[in-house]
């Protein structure tokens, strides 16, 4: 009776929260087929700001789901690191349409205001300078191999 209602609301709510994380993820990987790339200036801040709604709007359900901010943080940080990737496939498909293999190809996410580029003065928070930390780690490591 009541235990069956308790544990198929507590399911119900997991279910939202997990459906919201991921919903939001999507979201920010489909945006990047929105992005305007008639211009570089154009393309780089709609690339820009995949990681700022990455970072605003989809950490609030990663952190619903998930209460230990250690396993939060390796969340978010893989979440950033495929938005990376995804950023470079877009771009690479961006060169070939433009026939153009220097199109955006100087491309760093650390210009972005977010992550305190264009001489913005940002202060992070201690999990946004590891998430960071991690993307640069991973963008030298990718550019060794």
């Amino acid at each position: 009776g009541d235990s069956a209602e308790v544990h198929t609301e507590k399911y119900r709510k997991v279910a939202r929260v997990l459906d919201d994380t991921f919903g939001c993820f999507r979201s920010v990987r489909f945006g990047l087929s929105r992005v305007d790339f008639t211009d570089e200036y154009k393309g780089k801040i709609g690339l820009c700001n995949s990681f700022q709604v990455l970072l605003n709007n989809c950490s609030i359900p990663v952190g619903q789901c998930l209460g230990n901010v250690a396993i939060r943080e390796v969340v978010m940080a893989k979440m950033l690191q495929d938005l990376l990737l995804g950023i470079e496939n877009t771009i690479g498909h961006v060169q070939e349409n433009y026939e153009d293999p220097t199109f955006l190809g100087d491309f760093n996410f650390e210009e972005c205001k977010i992550f305190g580029g264009n001489g913005a003065t940002v202060v992070f928070s201690s999990s946004t300078q590891i998430l960071i930390a991690i993307l640069r780690l991973t963008t030298q490591l990718d550019a060794g191999s």
